[in-house]
């Protein structure tokens, strides 16, 4: 048949030596990736940043993140009034 091999594999081909010491380079890597980025969370930083490309935010697109849940509101109250 066409591109089955007549041999009996021993193992799985993703568990050869090559293939696992590649995977364990990829999640050192991607480890260390995360690692590096910083706590949008923490009090020490106050800038907020993508996830991305680290590129720092500026402060209106911060404030209208932080102030979404008021302005959807005034928006849906508006909506009502000129709507409904």
């Amino acid at each position: 048949m066409a591109g089955v091999s007549s041999k009996p594999q021993g193992c799985h081909h993703n568990l050869t030596t090559a293939v696992l010491a590649r995977e364990e380079k990829g999640v050192a890597q991607l480890k260390a990736t995360i690692e590096s980025f910083r706590n949008p969370f923490s009090d020490a930083h106050t800038d907020l940043f993508s996830l991305v490309n680290k590129v720092v935010m500026p402060e209106t697109v911060k404030k209208n993140l932080c102030e979404q849940s008021e302005i959807g509101r005034r928006l849906f109250d508006c909506f009502v009034k000129e709507r409904v």
